[in-house]
């Protein structure tokens, strides 16, 4: 027995060593496994931590794309449309950013602009390099990118700025008048030269240079009121020809002034002469033209051009500013280039459109529009429009109706259009508005008509003239403040032409409620919208201390009596004897049907004003 124990010793320790072999064996596979395991959970963090820049990336790529593809597209029509213009335009001198074949065939290629990065300062304040594109010079306009690598139009020079000028809608006035129809006025005064005569200058010298008429180093005459010659003079300093103008002696100061800025020389002569008077501004342009070598007498009065620079130009913006929707056109009688050309555009777009003009008195057109009678002309002070002969620029049978306003009335309106509307302009401005408001009235044209009118030049021109109170009172002019309508202190106050009311049968709570809202301390009280009563802070501060329930009282049954009503023309002085310690406001009863109010606070403040 002692024999086998000994025996069986050996074949148990192999047999333990074993044991131990296997669990070691064991154990360093179960490390292993777990060291793998470790490691893939690893590698799958690695991937998505991949797979999530991926797919910002990809997020990215697609947003630069969109962008790109938008910035490609506004390029393509950009360059589509210098391709299109490129026939009119010189392309010598013009650097244009495109890619190459984007331009007009046989066009000068530039060097492209050198790369770089901006200076640090530049870039905190979000300066974008230009991209790294062909530079050419073609196509009568520069290509570049703003901030946002939208393409931007650069002009090549000041002619190249001319047109595009906004449709901007009245409001206060044409209330004022009781005009429903939507008045527009074309900013003309948003040229570079300050007028819509921009347009015709630039025409006729273009078409001059064409017919071979005006050669370089050659001499612009022209007899003017001032707004051609600055846009012959802009289009002159740009081209490289002397000016010289002959204006009459009623103009303002201020035009003599900008035209001689421009480098031109200014000849003035008498107004109060007849056409045919040696002395007349077209007599001494003429004179000039012919003493003068390589002169060339633009002669607006008889150019073609004049018409056809708003035929190609201005009417096709209004147009489509309007969406072919414009119902009247109305503008100042002058040359008869912008009525004659505007008016056979929008005519042959659609023949129901009205074409009106606006005359002053003392000038021809009227008579002869309406009685075909030649009157003889007297003189006027309105700078700008009306004639003392027919020009063949003015095209009567284009006109639906001709319209008279006097001096007074000029400058009258222009002066409401700048203090109501913010639109500082002239007073031939003042006149094609007026034209509007009072066609509007006459015709009774409702909300759904557009009229447009044209705002022919900037105030500043006028300064010491329609904007000098000194200067219309020594020329008769100056309204005085007693002839000022209960409609004009209406049309000055913010929100004047709308009138709170609170309906009879409205709980007390609800005046309550308007006059705390609106800060007033009365309210006109109306019946199926007429006034039959008033309520003020009084009477509701009487509730409470009667311990009244505001919900329960009726305004029916705190009222007073109504303000009294007057009528949009009654005059302040009335309406000052009208404002009682009874009557604390007067009601102004307006042609749309709504209700004005005119409180003693509003005639102070009209008053200091």
């Amino acid at each position: 027995m002692r024999l086998r124990e000994t025996s069986s010793t050996p074949s148990r320790s192999k047999e333990a060593s074993s044991l131990v072999s296997e669990w070691r064996i064991s154990s360093f596979s179960l490390a292993s496994r777990t060291r793998a395991a470790r490691s893939s959970a690893n590698s799958l963090r690695s991937l998505r931590r991949r797979f999530s820049r991926l797919r910002r990336r990809v997020s990215l790529s697609r947003t630069a794309l969109r962008t790109r593809s938008s910035s490609l597209a506004r390029r393509n029509r950009a360059t589509s449309s210098c391709r299109s213009s490129a026939s009119g335009r010189s392309a010598a001198n013009v650097l244009t950013r495109c890619r190459p074949g984007g331009c007009s065939p046989g066009a000068k290629v530039a060097p492209a602009p050198p790369r770089g990065k901006a200076p640090a300062r530049r870039r905190a304040r979000g300066f974008r390099p230009p991209p790294c594109l062909a530079a050419r010079r073609c196509c009568g306009i520069v290509l570049a990118t703003d901030r946002r690598g939208a393409l931007v139009k650069v002009a090549a020079n000041i002619t190249e700025a001319i047109g595009n000028t906004p449709l901007v809608r009245l409001n206060r006035l044409p209330a004022q008048w009781g005009v429903e129809a939507q008045i527009l006025v074309k900013l003309g005064y948003m040229n570079p030269g300050g007028s819509y005569k921009d347009r015709i200058g630039l025409q006729m010298l273009k078409d001059a240079e064409e017919r071979g008429d005006l050669r370089p180093g050659g001499t612009i005459v022209e007899c003017t009121s001032g707004n051609t010659g600055m846009g012959l003079a802009l289009a002159a300093v740009a081209k490289g020809y002397r000016c010289v103008f002959v204006m009459p002696d009623k103009m303002s100061r201020e035009k003599i002034d900008a035209l001689r800025a421009l480098g031109a020389e200014v000849i003035v002569t008498p107004t109060a002469v007849e056409r045919d008077d040696p002395r007349s501004y077209y007599s001494v342009a003429a004179r000039i033209t012919e003493e003068t070598p390589g002169a060339w007498h633009a002669n607006q009065y008889f150019n073609e051009s004049n018409p056809r620079a708003h035929y190609l130009t201005t009417g096709p913006e209004i147009w489509r500013d309007t969406d072919g929707k414009i119902d009247v056109f109305v503008n100042g009688m002058g040359t008869g280039g912008t009525l004659s050309g505007v008016g056979r555009y929008l005519k042959e777009q659609n023949p129901e459109v009205k074409i009106v003009g606006v005359d002053p008195v003392g000038s021809m057109y009227y008579d002869k529009f309406h009685s075909d009678v030649d009157v003889r002309p007297q003189t006027y002070l309105v700078e700008g429009i009306g004639e003392d002969f027919y020009p063949t620029t003015m095209d009567l049978s284009i006109l639906d109706d001709c319209l008279r306003i006097t001096d007074q009335e000029c400058f009258t309106t222009a002066r409401k259009l700048a203090r109501l509307e913010g639109i500082f302009s002239g007073g031939s401005t003042g006149a094609a508005v007026w034209g509007a408001l009072e066609y509007a009235r006459r015709n009774e044209l409702g909300p759904d008509k557009i009229v447009v009118v044209m705002a022919c030049d900037h105030g500043l021109r006028y300064l010491s003239k329609v904007y000098s109170e000194q200067w219309l009172q020594e020329n008769s002019m100056l309204e005085n403040e007693s002839s000022l309508a209960a409609s004009d202190l209406l049309a000055g106050k913010p929100g004047g032409l709308e009138t709170i009311c609170v309906d009879e049968g409205a709980p007390a709570a609800e005046a309550l409620r308007l006059i705390k809202e609106h800060d007033v301390s009365q309210l006109p009280v109306t019946r199926e919208g007429k006034p039959v009563g008033s309520v003020a802070e009084t009477a509701l501060v009487e509730l409470f201390v009667q311990h009244r329930d505001p919900q329960e009282v009726r305004v029916a049954e705190i009222m007073g009596p109504a303000f009294p009503t007057v009528e949009p023309s009654a005059s302040l002085e009335q309406v000052a004897g009208l404002l009682t310690r009874d009557n604390p406001a007067v009601l102004v009863e307006q042609p749309t049907g709504k209700l004005g109010i005119i409180t003693k606070y509003d005639l102070i403040s009209h008053i200091a004003r």
